[in-house]
């Protein structure tokens, strides 16, 4: 058996996660079972990221080493480093997370879900207490024997202050299902967002299910931000602090201390528990589980985007915060972003597809340092069905087969394939094809339009502004992967249009996407946005969806 630091005994893995292995040891000085999280990094990654996941372990290591005094949250004992990587020492909670007990043994009573409850919001209170803010709570991080609740995974939480830039703004960090509203519209996570994560759980614990539960993911994000959570029908005494902890205003959440005072007469059998006020939002202390940093104010600034570059290399910094927010709500980039964030964690393993020969020819017209042109053709699309005038009434007898065009009550028009799942969201509209899990094998294709809005910017800046928060403000780009095949500006019935097309992989993620989106803008008012994105071994099957979107989309 594998030995480290002459020390901990490897005996065998007992699970995977995101960052690597944990391990059951023995520890040989002190004779007792311990857990042993491996660091496991592709050899592929680039020196950057791995250095960015090295120094996310030790923050993890430190966080947790400094709440190491709570029952209700996994002790770190050690700390070593072996083979250039380091290895935490941690305590062994030998049971069950509250998932499995779910998954095989069905919905929990609410006094038993109402006292786990209770011991994760006073790990929770604790870690605020400390300065960190846990941003992964769900079942699955909550293990369970004999009667106890013990938080664990630190791997990606946050000092509540922290400006180091470790933590900095980046992709939606924690699992999409579970997450708050303020942080799928791209605000920071607070304490008041792991209280929201608490009373998903509680509310999946009493019910066997989730309360956003829908077909996709894109779907599940959709309804957090913008509906309620599905009525409960096992929940009775719980119902005051489920609903206090799913407010979507993390401001008018219940604090930690007002869902522990709900949840202590649940877990004791009070049955008069149910008739316990909520007397509405208090603003305690960090001991209190308060937000402990003030009002939580919309983030998104004013700031500009950035004009055309003038060659499609990689993009560089940019002033100007959030782009996307200050270009309005018009290029959707919440919702771009939650699904290719969504996409990276669930196709993280696959591999690299290299772009066929067939590709090059793209490439080589718009290569870093291409200046002006037309771009050729992308690989499966025919030249010919890129119109010199976008977004011209289509008609449906020259559809391909297996296409409707759709008329939306949004103001625009755009032809769907048969069969795709349709997903709707305030302005935004959805298509994804079915059979898999999302960007893996299927392919989704996004649109906005608001046929009123006055928009002084060109589509083309409104499009550099959207690949600008992609990468800059939500991190999904590494910069060194990023290559554009092409960009195109066409004129418009009584506006303009424009076309952005790159390739792109995710920070520490070893596959490949291609992305297309095509904006429109009307001289007398009016916005539309689609965008359609593929793993890049599939794009050149796409050839004909593609084709057809740019064809049919247009403002009505």
């Amino acid at each position: 058996m594998r030995v480290l630091a002459r020390r901990y005994q490897l005996q065998a893995p007992l699970g995977e996660g995101g960052m690597g292995v944990v391990w059951r040891a023995w520890d040989e000085l002190l004779h007792q079972p311990v857990a042993v999280k491996e660091v496991t990094l592709p050899a592929s990654l680039p020196a950057p990221e791995r250095e960015r996941r090295l120094r996310r372990t030790l923050r993890e290591a430190r966080m947790a080493a400094r709440l190491r005094n709570h029952p209700g949250i996994v002790t770190v004992y050690d700390v070593v480093e072996q083979d250039g990587l380091p290895w935490i020492v941690m305590e062994l909670v030998d049971g069950p997370s509250l998932a499995e007990v779910i998954r095989t043994g069905g919905r929990l009573p609410e006094a038993r879900a109402a006292g786990l409850g209770h011991q994760v919001i006073s790990a929770l209170a604790a870690a605020e207490a400390a300065g960190v803010v846990h941003r992964d709570v769900k079942p699955a991080n909550i293990l369970l024997k004999n009667g106890r609740a013990t938080l664990t995974d630190f791997g990606i939480a946050a000092a509540a202050h922290d400006d180091s830039g470790a933590t900095g703004s980046g992709p939606l960090i924690g699992t999409p299902a579970y997450l708050a509203p303020e942080q799928l519209d791209g605000r920071p996570a607070t304490a008041a967002s792991d209280l929201w994560a608490v009373g998903v759980t509680l509310y999946q614990a009493v019910e066997g299910r989730r309360p956003f539960e829908r077909e996709s993911m894109m779907a599940v994000i959709a309804a957090i931000v913008n509906q309620p959570p599905a009525p409960a029908q096992h929940a009775d005494r719980l119902r005051p602090v489920i609903d206090g902890l799913l407010r979507k205003d993390p401001a008018a959440r219940l604090t930690a201390r007002q869902a522990m005072e709900l949840l202590a007469p649940v877990a004791a059998g009070d049955p008069d528990a149910s008739d316990a006020p909520w007397r509405g939002p208090r603003h305690d202390g960090p001991a209190g589980g308060g937000h402990g940093g003030g009002p939580i104010t919309d983030s998104a600034p004013g700031g500009t985007p950035s004009r055309s570059p003038t060659h499609p290399g990689p993009p560089g910094k940019r002033p100007g915060g959030r782009v996307a927010a200050a270009a309005g709500s018009v290029l959707a980039a919440a919702a771009v972003t939650a699904a290719i964030a969504w996409g990276i964690q669930r196709g993280n393993a696959e591999p690299v597809v290299t772009p066929s020969s067939g590709s090059s020819a793209r490439e080589t017209a718009a290569s870093p340092g291409a200046t002006g042109g037309e771009p050729a053709p992308s690989p499966g699309r025919s030249t010919a069905a890129s119109p010199a005038t976008p977004g011209t009434p289509e008609s449906t007898a020259s559809l391909p087969r297996g296409f409707t065009l759709h008329t939306d009550r949004r103001g625009f028009s755009v032809a769907a394939p048969d069969g795709w799942t349709k997903e709707e969201s305030g302005d935004q509209v959805g298509w994804e094809r079915p059979g898999g899990t999302f960007l893996s094998t299927s392919w989704y294709l996004g649109t906005f339009a608001d046929p009123a809005k006055k928009e002084t910017r060109s589509p083309t800046a409104l499009l550099d502004a959207l690949r600008g928060t992609l990468q800059e403000d939500q991190g999904l780009i590494d910069p060194a992967s990023y290559r554009e095949l092409g960009r195109r500006q066409a004129p418009y019935p009584g506006g303009q249009a424009a076309e952005l097309e790159f390739r792109f992989s995710p920070p520490g993620v070893g596959r490949s996407f291609r992305f297309i989106a095509r904006c429109l803008v009307r001289d007398s008012g009016g916005v539309g946005l689609f965008w359609f994105f593929t793993p890049e071994g599939e794009w050149a099957e796409a050839g004909t969806h593609v084709d057809t979107f740019v064809r049919t989309f247009r403002l009505d």
